[in-house]
């Protein structure tokens, strides 16, 4: 990492993000999907659902292509397809389910004028950082 300092940069340890999107290749930080739930128009996980239960996933695929949509965000054939089937009928795959809603939650998140994280102070910097979008809305 020490390599790419010019180029790679960890949130917020690094900076507020609006100085390092702009100024860095790759910017790292910490998500929870389930906070981004709410963004995509899904309910909590728990609430009546579960992102375990394929059945569930594929019954929140038109919300995620709306949403998708509505972004003006291309979603490739391959990953449509996914969406569409609710990630497979395995109920082992919440993890593609969970980085395709967090990287929407992200993507949503740059696209708005939310902010990405409460005024952090510096011990908290100093020792735990945050999650992107956590407690913004």
């Amino acid at each position: 990492m020490r390599d790419l300092s010019s180029e790679l940069a960890l949130w917020p340890f690094d900076g507020p993000l609006d100085d390092l999107l702009p100024n860095r290749k790759i910017v790292i930080c910490e998500t929870y999907p389930a906070n981004a739930y709410s963004t995509i128009g899904l309910p909590l996980a728990g609430r009546g659902w579960s992102k375990r239960n394929p059945e569930h996933r594929r019954r929140y695929a038109p919300t995620i292509r709306e949403w998708a949509r509505e972004q003006h965000i291309t979603v490739r054939a391959d990953l449509a397809r996914y969406i569409r089937e609710g990630f497979g009928a395995s109920s082992d795959v919440e993890d593609p389910f969970d980085a395709t809603i967090g990287l929407f939650g992200m993507i949503e998140l740059i696209q708005s004028d939310r902010e990405t994280a409460p005024k952090l102070l510096k011990r908290i910097l100093d020792v735990e950082g945050w999650m992107l979008g956590f407690n913004s809305r």
